[in-house]
């Protein structure tokens, strides 16, 4: 549990300084290039969730950041020290709901976003946690459900040999 609590404690310190950063140096809607056109930051207040939806409900989500990370720390707990991606994927979960919920609670509903790579909207650590981690976990089960088919077939096969025999 201590390398999941440091990680996730680790990426939310990394989230909510670079927000306290950009709120310091950009007023709302500035924009300061690194590369003009394709890596910007400008600073945005996101009252919803994901991708700008659900716009004034940012609020009423919260609890659920709190619950997303238990279920993460749960499946932590109980997952195999193996399973790398899968904890991974869970430490960047926790990670980007509490980044998020942080400032849900201390600025009204309001989350600071203020990475912008002109393809994708205005994003924050926080957010680039959520998705990498979303990430991970599809290759992870990706990954298990091929090798069960794999298991699977390779049984099938055995089966239908031993019957021909």
């Amino acid at each position: 549990m201590r390398p999941f609590l440091f990680w996730t404690g680790s990426l939310i310190l990394l989230d909510q300084v670079t927000k306290w950063m950009a709120r310091s140096w950009l007023y709302e809607n500035q924009t300061w290039a690194l590369v003009p056109g394709k890596i910007e930051f400008t600073l945005v207040y996101n009252e919803g969730i994901a991708f700008g939806l659900f716009q004034g409900a940012g609020i009423y989500l919260a609890p659920l950041a709190v619950l997303v990370a238990i279920i993460a720390a749960w499946v932590y707990l109980r997952s195999r020290p193996q399973d790398k991606v899968l904890r991974v994927g869970m430490i960047l979960i926790a990670a980007g709901a509490l980044g998020n919920f942080v400032d849900r609670v201390a600025f009204g509903g309001r989350v600071t976003d203020f990475i912008d790579l002109k393809f994708i909207h205005v994003f924050n650590i926080a957010d680039a946690c959520i998705t990498i981690a979303a990430l991970l976990l599809v290759f992870h089960w990706s990954r298990d459900l091929r090798v069960a088919e794999e298991a699977e077939g390779g049984a099938a096969r055995e089966q239908a040999e031993t019957k021909a025999e």
